[in-house]
């Protein structure tokens, strides 16, 4: 078992639950090709379901599709699809003004935001769940 410096432990057997998750979810989410990655599609916001987008009801996956096109999709353009978050020209002011336009939408808060927007810029935009939150900021 190892604990990282936020306190969060890991077990010693976390690399084969992952890797035994990994196999049985890519094909609902990563194996989902993106054919417009510049355009942010109704099929970016439905396979978040399969990441526990939690995103319930026809009327909110249309209003949230609609207002990611509205909000968010003229950022895309302007950040290259191979655009990583190691490299020094990673353009934060953009990705965070991407993602206070995204948490504005009724609906989507950062959870929901990442999971679209990592199919959009994989490298770049980190899913980023509750989860992952809590482990990042040191909370329990």
């Amino acid at each position: 078992m190892n604990t990282l410096p936020s306190g969060l432990t890991i077990p010693a057997n976390a690399e084969a639950r992952l890797l035994k998750f990994a196999k049985a979810e890519f094909a609902y989410y990563d194996g989902i090709d993106d054919l417009s990655p510049n355009e942010i599609t109704p099929v970016d916001v439905l396979v978040t379901w399969s990441v526990n987008s939690n995103i319930r009801g026809a009327k909110l996956v249309r209003d949230i599709h609609r207002g990611m096109v509205e909000k968010c999709q003229a950022f895309l353009p302007s950040l290259p699809v191979n655009l990583n978050l190691t490299n020094e020209d990673w353009q934060p002011e953009v990705i965070e003004k991407l993602l206070e336009e995204a948490c504005s939408i009724r609906g989507v808060l950062v959870a929901v935001a990442t999971k679209v927007l990592h199919r959009k810029r994989r490298a770049l935009i980190p899913m980023l769940d509750s989860v992952g939150y809590r482990a990042l900021l040191g909370c329990s």
